[in-house]
């Protein structure tokens, strides 16, 4: 996908992603050249630099300030603070194994 934006514009943004492993293509921060992408993932094995608008961090986010459990799953992607509901996920196409912890 090829976007042009208009010749006036100047501005930036940071482009915060949670849950970063899966994507890390940064197709929107490549078309908005002064802005940057921060990426956290708890997947991540240590805190990385795609280029010198990206980058990564190994941890969860929350808005609480504390200690909590985390939900790794045997997709890591699907990992979380919440527990999966494994009786409703097993009802999709073999979409369940991938929220077991």
């Amino acid at each position: 996908m090829s976007m042009k934006l208009p010749e006036s514009f100047t501005g930036s943004f940071n482009y915060v992603d949670c849950g970063a492993a899966g994507d890390l293509s940064n197709s929107l921060v490549s078309v908005f050249s002064k802005s940057q992408y921060i990426g956290f993932d708890p997947g991540l094995s240590q805190p990385a630099k795609k280029d010198s608008s990206s980058i990564y961090f190994p941890v969860a986010v929350s808005k609480q300030s504390e200690e909590m459990r985390f939900y790794r799953t045997k997709n890591p992607t699907c990992s979380s603070f919440f527990v999966p509901n494994q009786g409703f996920l097993d009802r999709f196409m073999q979409v369940g194994e991938f929220f077991e912890i």
